[in-house]
């Protein structure tokens, strides 16, 4: 298997163009929206629910064609075409294809969001029913608190960028800050703010 890395990308500036719309097609669309609000999909059909959500061209691609898009995602069911639009990618393209995920650029794996936790999982195309079965797993042992613990955390490392103490001082109150026996305090907002004063004091 080929070496990838893990990275999460912000494409809302990404032109992207998504070839097919079927049930994969619609999938992936869907978790395109979740950071990108302008998609444009050329396919024959398109679910009602997307309509008024992306740009669509109804008509078939042709293999002779050449798209110009940062992101290219192709979802249809006729492997030929997409053997065809990858020989005609763009420099720099990034290509998703779903018949053939190890040829791919990149991998839309199964994720959990929580607030500003984001838990991603990826088999690369080896078993993605294993990949959700392990999703569900992980969603039943996070904790509830999970998404207002992340929000207090935010708040206070942004506090802490304010403040004039050295990088070690800020990292080792960062990371008292993060124990769960903390996190569980009751008063934590306020004993931050006396933890804070008095290294700031320092």
């Amino acid at each position: 298997m080929t070496a990838s890395y893990s990275i999460m990308m912000h494409p809302k500036d990404a032109q992207v163009v998504v070839i097919g719309a079927g049930k994969v097609g619609t999938r992936r669309i869907n978790q395109l929206l979740d950071g990108h609000s302008d998609i444009l999909v050329i396919s024959p059909e398109l679910p009602e629910s997307l309509v008024h959500k992306v740009r669509w061209e109804k008509r078939r691609v042709r293999d002779s064609e050449c798209f110009l898009a940062s992101i290219l995602v192709l979802c249809t069911n006729v492997p030929k075409l997409h053997d065809a639009l990858m020989r005609n990618r763009a420099p720099r393209q990034l290509i998703y294809r779903a018949d053939q995920v190890a040829q791919s650029d990149f991998h839309f794996p199964a994720s959990i969001q929580r607030g500003n936790l984001t838990v991603a999982l990826s088999t690369h195309g080896s078993s993605p029913y294993y990949a959700k079965r392990l999703e569900r797993e992980i969603c039943d042992i996070l904790p509830g608190t999970v998404e207002e613990e992340l929000a207090f955390l935010e708040e206070a490392r942004t506090a802490l960028k304010q403040q004039t103490m050295s990088q070690t001082m800020r990292a080792e109150l960062l990371k008292r800050i993060s124990a769960q026996t903390f996190l569980n305090d009751p008063n934590r907002k306020e004993k931050f703010k006396l933890l804070a004063k008095r290294r700031g004091e320092e």
